[in-house]
């Protein structure tokens, strides 16, 4: 059989919750096994307990076999003399797991000198370990085994890590999330390292991960955790694209696709917390396969092609642990859990009481009993009650909760939220891109929003009823200027009627505030980027760290004269501004931050969070206290969570909060920082679910910015690639996807893994040298020149122009919508005209290609 790790019913208990429960693994010489799941299932915590790393308390049971020797129950000592030499781990977090005080190199050659016998001396354990930081593909490994931790990049690290975990040629490496926090270029380089790794030693590799377009591009077999157990387990084809457990068929649907743009399938509910599941599938709460059965007894792995046999021997055997094998075999994800639905809405789905309606009888298993479970009924009766609270709230009684309440005291703090008085005359309606007309001298006393209003139903009503798809939302006229502080010089007409936001030629730069640096010149984050977003239209900006994304939403955002360029919003340059202009258009850009945690207050009710920004609009205490729960339903929570704390919400829920506040004024723009990055893929599924659904019923315009492009193909319009502060490539996202022209851009989408195991590997994948730059680099030309692939090929005459001349965007294609900033642009050929020769090096491409790029 040739295993190296056999682990058989491997147990973790912290306290009195088991949380990994009976878990059985075998690891073959040179084989990729991955561990997938969703948060909180216990992949980790199975890692750590391998390598004998449980947190303190933990009980851990069962057996962990290594090459035939028990490591359960051995000595802290011989545990030590086995870690690090037989078996390794790549931490997570490598800022964290390497020493900060130690420098890079020495903290490797500690590792050999400890394990290696006879001790290598100081000096040759320090020259490997420069050697293996070149293996691994670092660049100038010479000074990066000089540096410290926080001296290197996140990809750097995690490089390192590598190296360190083969210093000494183990057995088995043990990988938990390595490319979890890294751009899709520098995710390719770290899985290429590993892979290098794998070919030198011949370990067999354990990948910890979420990412399922990971696990199609590296497993060999794939085991799907679910609240402590293995649900599913096989080859990674067969688990990928033939999955035989509901959980599996919904975590496949729930990951949006880089090369087409398809429903996705988020799961309703959440995952048990640790340590809480019943005797029974811990899947069946959310399940709409369940029968009575499952939710009582339990079932064991059982082989797909015949589910009466338990126990199918053989490395190549699929195994679900699921009664409704044959039922799911016929069943897409789409059907299981149909998008826009209950489950794929979200709308009760995220929080965990919301469970899709069973199938009918007629789609049962033969023999099986009823489709109906009591958790399902129970859904219902909840969802039933909480129906009629929400319309109770919304006709006028929201409840007695403080802060929110038409009548009575106000105990709140002295000073916050005080302010109930209607807008003063003269200020202007509070949302003028979404009613009325723009505040002009002869009309500065608009209605309040909180009075009644015949157009648009009863008093104070929020959202007001969506017009229907086919008549669109008539495009509001830009806010004027008050005619009392005109402008020094008049404002450049509008290009079209509907555009929300235009930048040209935005720069933005900073001195570091501390060190060495602050004796030098500014570091450039933004060069000239320009931007365009229409009413209802949805940009997105990509690109990787440090490439300018964050720092221009912040310069939108911040509504303040720009260093350099021009911002426009609903047709007013934001320099030109007053204060009171300024302050009406506040309330026009919202944001929805990456960290909804760091940006919620945890001393405020979420019913006062949401509620925050129509106090500071001055609205009228009665119609907030209508909107706040009809906002937190509109994001699917119920109108009780006005009364909980952050903290007592799941990550998707604090989003769905995040999104309510920036909501709650209805504002024309909506900027979107990662919003998705730090969730689940199933949970990820329903926030994306839910922002298509509010852009159609409300209609704002977004502007996301992300490294995900399989996010960005799910959800935008347009798409503006930026590289080094300036922006390389923009046109319809479908366009600059399927036929990309900048060399940036190819790389980048190319290595943009897709969870499809044989789809991912026959495509050919180009894989940047170098790092991404932090700030402008300091280039007289084209700032890509250093790691472009196609410069690499050109005669020193050409190049020369890439070496001197920066690249303007210019159009390429007839309709005029798809601009590219290259000199020597592609002519949106296969992928198979430029090379995907290995850079993680950092070394220049120097061998030419069987074909040269076409252009």
């Amino acid at each position: 059989m040739n295993a190296v790790l056999e682990v058989r019913d491997l147990t973790v208990t912290l306290g009195t919750s088991p949380v990994v429960r009976g878990v059985d693994l075998t690891l073959r010489r040179g084989e990729v096994l991955c561990l997938v799941g969703e948060s909180g299932t216990g992949k980790t915590l199975t890692a750590l307990a391998l390598m004998g790393l449980a947190p303190a308390g933990a009980r851990v049971g069962g057996s962990v076999r290594l090459l035939g020797e028990e490591l359960l129950g051995l000595p802290v000592r011989e545990l030590a003399r086995i870690r690090g030499r037989r078996i390794a781990m790549v931490f997570q977090d490598p800022l964290h797991a390497f020493t900060p005080v130690q420098r890079v190199g020495d903290q490797i050659a500690e590792a050999l000198r400890i394990h290696q016998q006879p001790r290598p001396r100081r000096e040759s354990a320090q020259r490997r370990a420069v050697e293996l930081l070149d293996f691994v593909g670092v660049p100038r490994p010479g000074w990066a085994a000089r540096a410290y931790p926080h001296q290197l990049s996140g990809g750097m690290r995690q490089r390192a890590m590598i190296a360190m975990a083969m210093a000494n040629s183990p057995d088995v490496l043990i990988a938990d999330e390595p490319t979890s926090a890294l751009d899709v270029t520098v995710q390719a380089q770290v899985l290429e390292a590993l892979a290098d790794v794998r070919r030198e030693t011949g370990a067999a590799l354990l990948l910890v991960t979420h990412d399922l377009g990971v696990v199609a591009r590296t497993a060999d077999r794939v085991a799907v955790l679910y609240a402590g157990r293995i649900v599913e387990t096989g080859p990674v084809e067969a688990v990928l694209t033939r999955p035989r457990m509901p959980y599996t068929l919904g975590l496949v649907g729930s990951v949006p696709r880089p090369d087409a743009r398809s429903p996705l399938t988020p799961i309703p509910g959440t995952a048990p917390t640790p340590g809480t599941a019943g005797p029974g599938c811990a899947f069946a709460p959310r399940c709409p396969l369940a029968e009575p059965d499952c939710v009582t007894s339990d079932i064991q792995l059982l082989g797909v092609d015949s589910p009466s046999r338990a126990g199918l021997a053989g490395f190549a055997a699929h195994e679900a642990a699921c009664r409704r094998v044959r039922l799911v075999s016929q069943r897409t994800a789409v059907e299981l859990f149909p998008p826009g639905g209950e489950a794929g809405g979200g709308a009760r789905g995220e929080g965990g009481s919301g469970v899709p309606a069973p199938f009918s009888p007629g789609d049962r298993d033969p023999g099986a009993g009823t489709a109906t479970t009591p958790a399902a009924s129970a859904s219902a009766s909840a969802s039933a009650s909480a129906s009629a609270s929400a319309s109770a709230s919304s006709n006028g009684n929201p409840g007695s909760r403080k802060g929110i309440t038409p009548s009575g005291p106000d105990k709140r703090s002295p000073g916050r939220h005080r302010d109930t008085t209607p807008p003063a005359p003269g200020t202007g309606n509070l949302w003028p891109w979404r009613r009325g007309t723009p505040p002009t001298p002869g009309n500065e006393t608009p209605r309040s929003p909180g009075r009644a209003d015949p157009a648009h139903g009863n008093p104070g009503s929020w959202p007001r009823p969506t017009p229907p798809l086919a008549n669109p939302p008539r495009p509001a006229p830009p806010l004027p200027l008050p005619q009392s502080t005109p402008p020094a010089h008049p404002a450049p007409p509008s290009a079209s009627p509907e555009l929300v936001l235009r930048v040209t030629g935005l720069a933005k730069s900073y001195t570091p505030p501390t060190g060495r640096r602050r004796r030098e010149r500014a570091v450039i984050a933004v060069e000239e980027v320009d931007l365009e977003v229409s009413r209802g239209e949805t940009l997105a900006l990509v690109g990787e760290s440090g490439a300018g994304k964050s720092t221009a939403l912040m310069e939108i955002l911040s509504l303040t004269a720009p260093e350099a360029g021009v911002v426009e919003i609903l047709g007013q340059d934001v320099a030109r501004l007053t204060r009171r202009t300024a302050r009406l258009l506040r309330g026009a850009v919202q944001i929805v931050p990456q960290d909804p945690m760091s940006s919620l207050d945890p001393r405020m009710p979420v019913g006062d969070i949401v509620a925050e920004p129509l106090y500071a609009r001055r609205v009228p205490r009665d119609v907030v206290a209508a909107r706040v729960p009809r906002l937190l339903g509109q994001v699917g929570l119920e109108a009780g969570d006005a009364e909980r704390y952050p903290h007592q919400f799941s990550g998707g829920q604090r989003q769905r909060v995040a999104i309510a506040r920036a909501l709650a004024v209805e504002p024309a723009l909506l900027l979107l920082d990662e919003p998705v990055s730090a969730l689940d893929v199933s949970v990820q599924a329903q926030i994306l679910d839910l922002l298509l659904r509010l852009k159609r019923e409300l209609g704002p315009a977004y502007l996301l910015v992300s490294h995900d492009l399989a996010v960005v193909r799910q959800i935008a319009d347009r798409v503006s690639v930026m590289y080094a502060g300036r922006t390389v490539e923009t046109g319809p996202v479908d366009e600059v996807f399927d036929a990309p022209r900048h060399p940036y851009a190819r790389a980048l989408l190319s290595a943009v893994p897709l969870p499809d195991p044989v789809a991912e590997r026959a495509r050919r994948r180009i894989v940047l040298p170098g790092e991404p730059p932090s700030g402008v680099p300091v280039t007289a030309g084209c700032r890509f020149l250093a790691r472009c692939p196609v410069a690499a090929l050109l005669a020193p005459g050409r190049r020369t122009r890439c070496e001197t001349e920066i690249p303007r965007a210019t159009q390429v294609t007839v309709a005029g919508t798809h601009t590219v900033a290259c000199h020597f642009p592609h002519g949106g050929m296969p992928w198979q005209h430029i090379r995907t020769d290995r850079g993680t090096s950092g070394r220049p491409w120097n061998q030419p290609p069987d074909r040269p790029p076409v252009h």
